[in-house]
């Protein structure tokens, strides 16, 4: 016989660090013996910490999800840096935003957003989305990054943002929103902690290996 108990816990250390202290607790009593526990402790600490319960269940995400997550991935393993999750608040976050300008049939950034962002717009008569073809465009930008920037600080305004946030190290979550109007697909990504910080590509854009 086994019973799980489960408990978040949030708070702010006197430095400012927010914590998150997720702990499970499982109990099992197996034939002829005493009640066993097992404890297990998680926290996530940091300016930018977040719960572990936010990352999105791979058996609940929609196959778009996936390969969107996935291709992120995918793409970030060839530039050395961690795999990014994909986070429910960040999901539902993006999709009010792809909602909106989808409805004002109009491509726009979310103005004042404290997260990184990219955006996608495809359209056309019968035509299909697919979760991959969004950061596959975005990521295509690295044509356009000069080899002598890596490691370096880039110029500005060098066309190639999107690669940049796909590829940021610094940045752990991720959220996509889809909007639809008709023939027209509107796709927002947002990312947290966000990327494209002057003075920080050099850490945060790494070569291809």
């Amino acid at each position: 016989m086994e019973s799980t108990q489960e408990t978040v816990e949030e708070y702010t250390e006197s430095d400012g660090t927010k914590v998150v202290k997720r702990t499970i607790i499982k109990r099992t009593k197996p034939v002829g013996a005493g009640n066993q526990t097992t404890r297990t402790i998680m926290t996530t600490s940091g300016p930018n910490a977040h719960s572990t319960l936010d990352v999105a269940d791979p058996r609940s995400m929609s196959k778009v999800e996936t390969d969107f997550l996935n291709k992120h991935n995918e793409y970030r393993s060839k530039h050395g840096v961690a795999p990014l999750k994909l986070s429910r608040e960040l999901c539902n976050y993006a999709q009010e935003w792809a909602t909106k300008i989808a409805a004002q049939n109009k491509m726009q950034h979310r103005p004042d957003n404290k997260y990184g962002e990219n955006i996608f717009w495809k359209s056309g008569t019968n035509v299909t989305l697919t979760g991959d073809e969004p950061v596959t465009k975005w990521y295509s930008e690295i044509k356009d990054y000069n080899k002598s920037w890596y490691g370096n600080e880039p110029p500005r305004n060098t066309g190639t943002g999107h690669f940049t946030q796909v590829v940021w190290k610094g940045s752990e979550r991720v959220g996509v929103g889809i909007g639809v109007n008709g023939s027209q697909y509107y796709v927002v990504a947002n990312y947290d902690p966000p990327g494209n910080y002057i003075s920080h590509y050099a850490n945060n854009v790494l070569k291809p290996k």
